[in-house]
C-alpha cells in the first residue's frame, strides 16, 4: 500500500508548481469576486447582483468542455503562462535528443540497437507531463543496445508526417512513443485506428513498461550484449 501511495504521489508531483497553482487560483478568483460582497460591487459595479447567473454558468461549462476536449488554454491565461510557464523536466535521464538532418535514417542505420523514441512538441502540455516519466524509464532500462531518444516534431515535421503523426495544435497524437527494432517500427502508443483517429492513452510508468514489454526487451538486449562480448573474446 505504501508503494502504491508513493507511485501515485510521484505521478502527480509535477502538478505542484506555480504554473498549475496560479491557473487554479485564477479560476477560484472569478467565483469569489462574483459572489462575495463588497468585492463584486467594487469590481463589477454597484448595480451588479452578487451571484453567478445561469448564462455565466453556461459560458463556464462551455469553456471547460472546450479546454478539456481540445486541450487549449484560455486566451486570458496567456500572460500567466508567459511569466509562470509550465516547468521543464531537469532531472536525471538517459535520452538522446536528435539534432541531425534525418533522425529516422540514423535509427535505420543502427539496426543492432532497439530504440524507444518519443515524438514530442515543446508547446504540448501532455508532452511536458510525459517528460519525467520517460526520463525515469530511460535511466532504468537504457543499455548500449537499448536506447531512448526524443524527436521534436516542430523541427522534424517531415519525419512526423512519414510516420502519420499529426503536428497540429489540436492533435491528440502528441506525445507518441514508437519502438524500433532492426530500424523498423514494431509498436506505437497511442494507437491509430483504421479511420485515422488516435486512441486515448494514459502515459504512466507502469503502463508504458507493460505495453512495450520493456522488461523482456531489457533481458533480450542483455543476452545479446553478453553473446556479442563472448564472440569478441573468443576471436
Amino acid at each position: 500500500m505504501a508503494i502504491s501511495w508513493k507511485s501515485t504521489f510521484n505521478e502527480y508531483d509535477c502538478l505542484f508548481t506555480p504554473y498549475h497553482f496560479l491557473n487554479v487560483l485564477l479560476c477560484i478568483c472569478f467565483y469569489v469576486t462574483k459572489t462575495v460582497e463588497p468585492l463584486c460591487h467594487f469590481l463589477y459595479g454597484s448595480d451588479t447582483k452578487c451571484f453567478i447567473n445561469e448564462r455565466e454558468y453556461q459560458i463556464m461549462l462551455l469553456m471547460g468542455i472546450m479546454i478539456f476536449v481540445k486541450n487549449k488554454r484560455a486566451t486570458a491565461a496567456i500572460t500567466v503562462s508567459v511569466f509562470f510557464p509550465q516547468p521543464a523536466y531537469t532531472g536525471l535521464e538517459s535520452v538522446i535528443y536528435f539534432r541531425g538532418n534525418s533522425p529516422l535514417d540514423e535509427i535505420a542505420k543502427n539496426k543492432d540497437v532497439v530504440w524507444l523514441i518519443e515524438f514530442y512538441a515543446n508547446w504540448s502540455a501532455p508532452c511536458h507531463y510525459l517528460a519525467p516519466v520517460f526520463a525515469k524509464i530511460s535511466v532504468k532500462y537504457s543499455l548500449p543496445n537499448f536506447k531512448f531518444g526524443k524527436i521534436d516534431v516542430g523541427r522534424y515535421s517531415d519525419e512526423a508526417n512519414k510516420l502519420n503523426i499529426s503536428t497540429k495544435v489540436t492533435s491528440s497524437a502528441l506525445p507518441t512513443l514508437i519502438l524500433f527494432r532492426d530500424g523498423k517500427e514494431v509498436k506505437r502508443i497511442p494507437k491509430v485506428t483504421s479511420n485515422g483517429r488516435t486512441t486515448r492513452y494514459h502515459f504512466t510508468e507502469e503502463n508504458i513498461i507493460r505495453d512495450f514489454d520493456l522488461n523482456n526487451i531489457l533481458l533480450d538486449c542483455k543476452r545479446q550484449s553478453k553473446t556479442s562480448s563472448g564472440h569478441i573474446k573468443s576471436d
